[in-house]
């Protein structure tokens, strides 16, 4: 009884983790795509430009999250990955869009949210909805 009750409680504690999103996951996220200034570091001063997602809906679960960031769950810095999205991004900007990337969390002082998407792809929402 006692093994059966170490194996049901193991599923349930699995299952609840199979939800959330993780480190690596290729996930698509949907929101109002802006272009946010945030301050340097204390020791570089400059503002810094970043694309965020602003997401429709909060962020229930992500495995590992750092969540003293503020608004760590509804907000997500969106990292160009080809030289060619430079050109395309912008032209969604204030826009509700679909995006798909590799989630990966905040890792150095130039992370501004909790959550980075490596872009693969974005999508004019409407666009999303027709495929």
């Amino acid at each position: 009884m006692r093994s059966l009750l170490l194996v049901l409680g193991l599923f349930v504690i699995v299952s609840a983790h199979s939800t959330c999103l993780k480190i690596a996951d290729i996930t698509t996220l949907t929101g109002k795509l802006v272009m946010k200034t945030y301050s340097g570091p204390d020791d570089v001063p400059k503002p810094y430009k970043r694309f965020v997602l602003e997401l429709d809906r909060p962020l229930d679960c992500v495995v590992d999250i750092d969540d003293t960031f503020p608004e760590w769950n509804k907000d997500v810095t969106v990292i160009l990955t080809t030289a060619a999205m430079y050109d395309g991004v912008p032209k969604y900007i204030n826009k509700h869009v679909s995006i798909t990337g590799d989630a990966i969390l905040a890792d150095n002082a130039y992370d501004f949210t909790a959550i980075v998407i490596l872009l693969r792809e974005i999508n004019n929402y409407t666009e999303f909805d027709k495929k």
